[in-house]
């Protein structure tokens, strides 16, 4: 079986793992801007070389504004590769989407045609440009033969939405995580570990991600009790909150790390927050990190956003409201001050 899979997630080296996983039942084409679409962990970006020229296919990106955006290929290497699958991980209403099928449907038409989808929201907006984003997600999920929800909430809203038979969905996490890497135990980075109790997030370091109700939250706590706080990754906060590390000693924030030095960073921590927001047309998609915490044996507090519920049940760790730093440090103080 060939499986052609149209995606950037695997210009991370680690996310590379799951494809290697996957080159031991199919033979897999992964077809691939040259550079990352959104911002993503400048760290984590380590390109295929030339030994992994049959597995790879890197095509310039061409953007036109926004979030449109194309691959420069006319077949995107389909004619060539004669592929049984196109999987496409990208929404059905947008552009790389759009050329993807277009490929298959004139380069490829024997092959099935899924989407692996982590969007768990769909935001309808007024007047035109409302009208036109649900004719190309309709037009977009009436060619597909299946689709590879990320989450339940995904599952759900192509059904809701989309009208989609349950039995043409499956409820498939995109990243797996390396437990052999990610599991309790072995070294760890971060200093005095054993004195203070140290909470952190590792991750895209944006308001949405809920970091300032964190600091808040931790802040409170430390009125009558030792509580430090570490964070690791890169964003639009990360210059505010590192000036504020400066001045707080409780508080630390680091840039991001290949992905390898993240397993130590979760393994010094006594627990893991991902306090995300939920906003109009996002939620949490696939709490990637929270499961690689999950992995190392840390503790967990998280909100109900998109796939965070799915992931904690109160057993498996502690769920609160998002944007409710009183909740949030409530729950904290619980597993630091039992």
């Amino acid at each position: 079986m060939r499986v052609a899979i149209v995606s950037s997630a695997y210009l991370a080296a680690e996310n590379r793992k799951n494809i290697d996983a996957l080159a031991r039942h199919a033979e897999i084409r992964v077809i691939s801007p040259d550079r990352p679409l959104y911002g993503v962990f400048s760290a984590a970006i380590d390109l295929p070389d030339a030994s992994d020229a049959g597995t790879y296919a890197l095509y310039p990106l061409q953007r036109f504004g926004g979030p449109f955006h194309r691959l420069r290929s006319a077949d995107l290497g389909l004619a060539g590769f004669a592929p049984d699958i196109v999987q496409v991980e990208h929404d059905p209403w947008t552009a790389l989407f759009r050329q993807a099928a277009r490929a298959r449907r004139r380069h490829a038409p024997q092959a099935r045609l899924l989407v692996l989808a982590k969007k768990n929201t769909y935001r309808r907006y007024p007047g035109l440009a409302g009208c036109m984003k649900d004719i190309l997600a309709r037009r977009g999920v009436a060619q597909l033969d299946h689709v590879l929800a990320a989450s339940r909430m995904t599952a759900a809203l192509y059904e809701r939405n989309f009208s989609v038979a349950r039995d043409r969905v499956s409820v498939v996490h995109h990243l797996g995580v390396d437990t052999e890497l990610f599991a309790p135990g072995g070294p760890s980075a971060g200093p005095d570990a054993a004195e203070i109790f140290t909470v952190g997030y590792c991750g895209r370091l944006e308001p949405h991600k809920g970091l300032e109700d964190l600091v808040v939250a931790v802040a409170g706590l430390r009125a009558d009790r030792p509580i430090r706080l570490r964070l690791l990754g890169e964003g639009s906060l990360a210059a505010p909150l590192a000036a504020r590390a400066r001045e707080e000693n409780w508080l630390d924030v680091a840039p991001t790390v290949p992905h390898a030095a993240v397993a130590p960073f979760l393994r010094g921590l006594d627990l893991f927050c991902l306090p995300a927001h939920v906003l109009p047309d996002h939620e949490e998609h696939d709490a990637h990190a929270l499961m690689e915490a999950m992995a190392c044996g840390i503790a967990c507090i998280g909100t109900r956003s998109g796939i965070i519920p799915e992931l904690l049940d109160g057993k498996t760790g502690l769920l609160v409201p998002p944007a409710d730093p009183p909740a949030l440090a409530e729950a904290i103080a619980a597993c630091a001050f039992p």
